[in-house]
């Protein structure tokens, strides 16, 4: 992951379940990965396939909470 993110410049990693770790996976190793290049994991997310391979912007309003470990999003993709 840190390989691939340093050469694409990747933001972070979008995802359409609820979850970029698998079931099993109780030590949160993607969301530990991102999160420590202070990169964003989006989840449940819809409609991913039919943006483009790359060339896509996304617009991510927030929803700022007080201690909280996450924050629920509206998210815009700006397709050229």
């Amino acid at each position: 992951m840190r390989k691939i993110s340093n050469e694409r410049r990747i933001a972070g990693v979008g995802i359409d379940t609820h979850n970029v770790d698998s079931g099993q996976d109780t030590s949160f190793t993607t969301n530990r990965l991102v999160l420590a290049q202070q990169g964003i994991v989006l989840e449940n997310l819809t409609t991913l396939h039919q943006l483009p391979a790359k060339g896509s912007n996304l617009a991510i309003a927030i929803l700022r909470l007080r201690g909280g470990s996450g924050s629920p999003v509206g998210v815009l993709a700006l397709v050229p």
